[in-house]
């Protein structure tokens, strides 16, 4: 192996961890957004709906770079 490739080795455990913790909170929002969904159904909250669409991408992004590395 390279030494890239140990480098990486040694992150390993770091982005599971981060990779896991970023899946739960996503599992978390959609409970959230499921037990709410009068807030999100109407057009009243769109500044509530904006902020659960960019949680939901940022720890969509979290899981996938963590995935990737």
């Amino acid at each position: 192996m390279n030494g890239f490739g140990q480098f990486v080795q040694g992150w390993h455990v770091f982005y599971a961890t981060i990779a896991a913790s970023a899946a739960t909170l996503v599992g978390l929002l959609f409970v959230s957004m499921a037990l709410n969904v009068g807030m999100f159904a109407g057009t009243d909250n769109i500044g509530l709906k904006k902020l659960a669409n960019q949680t939901l991408l940022n720890f969509l992004y979290a899981i996938v770079f963590s995935l990737i590395s």
